[in-house]
């Protein structure tokens, strides 16, 4: 008895993630710290079956961790948010870190009109202290609602802390038809002629800047993906609405050639220069030495893992940790030679807005 109340007392982890085009049906995966593994490298990915979770980049303070779980729970969203404690909250105080992200701009932007990079991801983060601790279920909530062709993701730990997220891209993903992914890149608020519908074919109005990122990254993934694909699919690029924002994407169908396993093609492809940089460990080696803030798991990526035919991991985008009453909001972009500081801000802003907004929602 002594042994099972001890037990009951660690403090469990869990992950409650709703897929794209699920509405609010959502799954939890939950286990005891003791309990979730560490594999040791991307190429391990795959080898067991639960949550998955990634950081930008691994190391001891940010691992690479799963939650392991053979067949989640399933349920609704509004089932959890009947349980949590709602409050509206006021944000107190706001850090934009503006200074910060004008010297690594500078560092960032230099490197490519030197052209050292042929792309490079800035990223930064926002911190808001709200007046009272965040109910996460309640923001968990909000952006299923909000966002029904994203990721929506809850994710605690003792030791990574609680992040939400509500990614709209795809680093890969499985079934038995075959292997997906995606090249998502470029940004822009919704145009007044945007079509309602999910996607059109023609770029129209996209600037050169944003079309030649977007095309950085197809290349990439298609010349990550040769050695070890049959049978490539491409569709796009086209313009694709996620919310206040578009982007252009292009999407790659697949099968993995039968001697390659599935961790093999995920560390091929993270980082992508989407959340990186060209060429990637150049870019990667450069962004973790001159970044002001440690991305963590940000940029890194995420999702359920059931075999190696069955999975679906999404680039942890649009996301944020909460600590206590602050909530750190990251976002990034694509620096290119002819970047512009105040448009790079300006997009980063754009693309904390969806955060925000359901913060106080």
């Amino acid at each position: 008895n002594t042994q099972r109340k001890e037990r009951e007392e660690v403090r469990s982890s869990f992950a409650i993630y709703r897929l794209p085009g699920h509405g609010l049906k959502c799954c939890k995966i939950e286990c005891y710290d003791d309990e979730i593994l560490f594999p040791g490298s991307y190429a391990e990915v795959g080898k067991v079956e639960g949550f998955v979770v990634a950081p930008f980049s691994i190391s001891s303070a940010c691992p690479l961790f799963v939650l392991p779980s053979e067949k989640p729970s399933e349920t609704y969203v509004r089932n959890l948010y009947l349980q949590s404690q709602s409050a509206d909250l006021q944000i107190l105080r706001t850090d934009e870190q503006r200074e910060a992200y004008t010297e690594d701009f500078a560092k960032f932007h230099d490197k490519t009109k030197a052209e050292d990079f042929r792309k490079i991801v800035l990223a930064r983060k926002s911190v808001l202290t709200a007046d009272k601790a965040v109910d996460e279920i309640r923001i968990f909530h909000r952006l299923c609602i909000d966002y029904p062709k994203s990721f929506v993701s809850l994710i605690k730990t003792t030791f990574a802390g609680t992040w939400i997220m509500a990614t709209p891209e795809i680093l890969l993903e499985g079934s038995s038809k075959g292997l997906h992914t995606m090249a998502l890149a470029g940004t822009r608020p919704c145009m007044p002629d945007s079509p309602e519908t999910d996607s059109c074919d023609a770029l129209q109005g996209w600037d050169a800047k944003n079309i030649k990122e977007q095309q950085l990254v197809a290349d990439y993934i298609m010349s990550s993906l040769k050695d070890s694909s049959d049978a490539m699919r491409v569709s796009g690029p086209y313009t694709i609405r996620y919310g206040n924002i578009e982007h252009i994407r292009s999407d790659f169908y697949f099968r993995k050639n039968s001697d390659t396993r599935l961790g093999n093609i995920v560390a091929a492809l993270h980082p992508t220069p989407a959340v990186c940089g060209l060429p990637s460990q150049a870019a990667l080696d450069f962004i973790l030495k001159n970044e002001h803030d440690d991305r963590q798991y940000y940029s890194g990526f995420c999702g359920p893992c059931h075999g190696e035919d069955d999975f679906h991991f999404f680039v942890t985008l649009r996301c944020m940790k909460l600590v206590g009453q602050e909530i750190e909001l990251f976002a990034g972009g694509g620096i290119l030679p002819d970047s512009d500081e105040d448009e790079e801000w300006n997009e980063t802003m754009m693309k904390m807005q969806a955060m925000k907004h359901c913060i106080l929602g």
